[in-house]
């Protein structure tokens, strides 16, 4: 069972802290169907031309980087790395000390540090492995997103009237909020088919304000796959058409090339708006 939820951001001096413009996916799907309805639901309600920032927030979860897009920054959730922490450091005044290394972003200092603890626990096996785990998650994800933009030399974007942004870290609370709560509640065996349908139904109420509407939950969310035939066909002519380049590097006879002018920045999105494929049959340089 997978969740996921994007928001624009928080509501401006909110003491109960809510999300604006909630959208939630849940159900049994791989990590690329889940990415094509978090894309294709997007591309309903934005602009994503307009789209300057986009941070993945997770437990650090190899299926959950397979939603980034390129530009994504993706980042650890705080509550994940303290759980870790709390895991695998057995004393406390250790797990103080790389909180507050991680709190005051010295973030380099981290892996000495549990370097440091391997020697301090005398080398025994089992506590060595312990801090390998947390070595091992804690090698990628720490740094938020603030801090990479600031890395980037890159401008935190204005939020919209009436939103603020702050630190991620609200994806527990709406697992409880969506999931947990009903799933918990006495039942606890559902089939797959079962826990999908309640699982939609409990995501629709708490998007919709209460609201269930089944209608909307009855009809599929469309997804364009015009774009990944258009590739298909685009990957199809340029390997008959390098496959006739070898065969005739002596002379090649019969052959009408139409020249296209892309945009450099997103040749692909240029290429896919031509009014016929066969525009691009010739293109052999295609990046």
């Amino acid at each position: 069972m997978k969740l996921h939820i994007s928001y624009e951001g928080w509501k401006k001096d909110d003491p109960r802290h809510k999300l604006m413009g909630k959208t939630y996916i849940v159900g049994f799907m791989s990590s690329k169907e889940m990415k094509q309805r978090r894309d294709a639901k997007i591309f309903q309600m934005y602009d994503v031309d307009k789209i300057k920032l986009r941070i993945l927030n997770g437990d650090g979860a190899k299926w959950i980087n397979k939603l980034a897009t390129k530009d994504t920054i993706r980042q650890k959730d705080n509550f994940h790395i303290h759980q870790e922490i709390i895991r695998d450091l057995q004393e406390d005044e250790h797990r103080r000390e790389i909180e507050k290394l991680i709190a005051e972003k010295r973030y380099d200092e981290v892996p000495v540090f549990l370097e440091y603890l391997k020697y301090e626990c005398g080398g025994e096996e089992k506590d060595v492995k312990k801090i390998e785990r947390l070595q091992s998650y804690l090698s990628e994800g720490l740094p938020r997103y603030q801090d990479i933009l600031q890395e980037q030399n890159r401008e935190m974007p204005e939020p919209p009237k009436d939103i603020e942004y702050k630190n991620p870290g609200i994806m527990e609370s709406q697992i409880f909020t969506v999931l947990s709560k009903r799933f918990k509640s006495g039942r606890m065996a559902f089939s797959k088919i079962g826990a999908t349908c309640l699982a939609k139904i409990c995501a629709s109420k708490v998007e919709n304000k209460g609201v269930i509407e089944l209608e909307k939950l009855e009809q599929p969310i469309e997804i364009d796959e015009e774009v990944e035939k258009y590739m298909l066909e685009i990957e199809q002519n340029l390997e008959c058409i390098t496959n006739v380049f070898r065969a005739n590097e002596k002379e090649i006879v019969n052959h009408t090339c139409k020249t296209v002018e892309l945009d450099s920045k997103n040749p692909v999105r240029e290429a896919i708006k031509m009014v016929s494929i066969s525009d691009l049959k010739y293109i052999y340089n295609f990046y």
